[in-house]
């Protein structure tokens, strides 16, 4: 597959999915800024590509259901739309269920980092 059919396949499947539509719209930083909060902690701490499902269970017990709150239907939706909105890189499992991982992309460690300076 070429790098445009890829583009133009992700680009589409996006487009088809309605759990992936924000609705909050303007602001995404808002609706993001507690995954990209845990994961600058995370990186902090040497831990770079953390399994999805720690940083679903760390949202879930810090700050509830956030991505509910943000009327987003499911997890995997709100890290779907993080990915999207170019905050995150997703990675597949390597070894069968629950080895999905996530890191920052360079823009959602940018963000993350004036988060982090606009909270002090």
């Amino acid at each position: 597959m070429l790098p445009s059919e890829l583009t133009n396949t992700n680009h589409s499947y996006y487009e088809a999915r309605t759990d992936l539509v924000s609705p909050l719209g303007s602001d995404p930083k808002e609706t993001f800024s507690p995954l990209l909060e845990a994961l600058r902690q995370l990186r902090g701490v040497g831990i770079h590509t953390p399994l999805k499902s720690m940083i679903g269970e760390k949202l879930k017990t810090k700050i509830g259901h956030i991505y509910q709150s943000s009327g987003i239907k499911t997890f995997k939706a709100y890290t779907e739309l993080a990915e999207k909105e170019g905050l995150i890189i997703l990675i597949p499992r390597s070894n069968g269920p629950g080895t999905e991982r996530m890191s920052l992309s360079q823009d959602g460690l940018r963000k993350a980092e004036e988060l982090c300076q606009s909270n002090e």
